[in-house]
């Protein structure tokens, strides 16, 4: 997201993280265990194994599943894409999800950050406005808050997989994870503007977050 709100969001989050972390992987409810099913389908991941694609997608859905008062006992088939990211708002078959995930490989630090937006999406309803006639002028906050959903699982993310990863290789991954979160946070375009206050930057911004809302990502 080029959207300095997301900083200001994701800054009420983390200012609570110590408190949500302090809650032990072992005492959360999984997401599995919520009733959530995720289905990697073959093909485009250059080489990742299916399995190790879930192992990471799993725990992006505990880290934000288990802090939400309500569950998700949906399945969610996810499908690589040479375009970008995206959560479809055409249901499978069976009425499953279906997320497109633009990751490759064995990066795993994108796969957290590009499930844990679609995700967010899927969380919010965005289903309920497929309607080609509505009206969306605070999409644009949707994308800020699921930008916030991938900078949180990110950097939560890392904190779990460094005291108690899936499996010991996922320890390694948890430093990639820090390092990409504070990379992000770090960027020009993520910072308001010096001496702007946010009240400020979003009035002078709002007609043109209400008419692109893809300008928030």
């Amino acid at each position: 997201m080029r959207l300095p709100l997301s900083i200001a969001i994701i800054a009420c989050s983390l200012a609570h993280a110590d408190e949500t972390e302090s809650v032990s992987p072992q005492t959360r409810f999984s997401s599995k265990e919520m009733g959530l099913r995720l289905r990697v389908q073959d093909g485009g991941w250059a080489g990742a194994p299916r399995e190790s694609i879930e192992t990471v997608l799993y725990s992006v859905a505990d880290e934000l599943l288990s802090r939400l008062p309500t569950k998700l006992a949906s399945t969610i088939v996810i499908i690589h894409t040479d375009s970008n990211p995206v959560a479809m708002y055409e249901r499978g078959p069976a009425g499953e999800y279906q997320i497109r995930l633009h990751a490759s490989g064995e990066n795993w630090h994108l796969y957290a950050y590009e499930f844990a937006h679609e995700l967010c999406h899927i969380l919010s309803n965005y289903d309920e406005n497929i309607d080609a006639t509505t009206i969306k002028h605070n999409q644009w906050f949707e994308e800020t808050l699921c930008e916030t959903a991938s900078l949180f699982v990110l950097k939560s993310l890392a904190n779990t997989w460094e005291s108690s990863p899936p499996e010991p290789k996922w320890s390694e991954a948890a430093r990639k994870l820090r390092r990409f979160f504070d990379h992000l946070i770090s960027e020009s375009h993520r910072q308001l503007p010096a001496q702007t206050p946010l009240v400020s930057w979003l009035h002078e911004n709002e007609d043109r977050l209400r008419n692109d809302p893809l300008y928030a990502k």
